[in-house]
């Protein structure tokens, strides 16, 4: 079983789709074209959705209202479901309730975490490795995403997953640190980790 951790806001929406109608009774609905990126996911990894959002506050529910309603017919219609999802006491701890999911319903054969922030426990989660990060006001999710994703969701826990294309691998070649976290276009990439788990440490402290 591959599982592939959702996130809503920033990844099946963003910024520039902020347009037209308001069909989630106040806030941002989800963009077909990013829903069709996703199916294709679905599609190449046969991965399962695992909803992390805060739109699964009403999970459980009999007759689902309002935002979770909203998202389930809008995958239905692309032929895609929601497996479950995490839980967590504090809306901070989303990489703790990522790991509870897995322990619970684990093992798994390769897991991957789609969602545009970087939450204060997920480098001590060890999310940061299996996270494609995505950007709320540079689209959402693009399909420059599919190929890092499909390829994290079909790679075993435990695995090694560097990229292998990052500069930075290549001390002839690199720069600064900094500067090749924000280049590398691989977002499992060791080196970009290792310093967007410095940039969370930071803005924690």
């Amino acid at each position: 079983m591959r599982v592939l951790f959702l996130d809503v806001d920033g990844v099946l929406n963003s910024a520039p789709d902020r347009r037209g109608g308001k069909p989630t009774g106040g806030i941002l609905g989800v963009d077909d074209d990013k829903l069709e990126i996703l199916r294709d996911i679905v599609r190449q990894s046969g991965a399962f959705i695992v909803l992390t959002s805060t739109w699964k506050q009403s999970w459980g529910v009999m007759w689902q209202p309002g935002t979770l309603r909203y998202l389930t017919d809008k995958l239905q219609q692309k032929n895609m479901e929601i497996m479950g999802c995490t839980m967590e006491r504090i809306p901070g701890e989303r990489g703790t309730g990522i790991q509870r999911w897995l322990a619970y319903h684990g093992p798994v054969d390769g897991w991957a975490v789609l969602d545009d922030d970087i939450f204060p426990d997920f480098a001590e989660r060890g999310i940061l490795p299996r996270l494609i990060k995505t950007n709320f006001y540079r689209g959402g999710l693009t399909r420059d995403k599919i190929d890092p994703c499909v390829r994290m969701l079909n790679t075993p826990p435990g695995a090694d997953i560097g990229c292998g294309s990052c500069p930075y691998a290549n001390p002839d070649t690199s720069e600064d640190n900094d500067k090749t976290a924000k280049r590398c276009p691989m977002t499992n990439c060791p080196t970009y980790h290792t310093q967007q788990a410095a940039n969370a440490r930071k803005e924690t402290t």
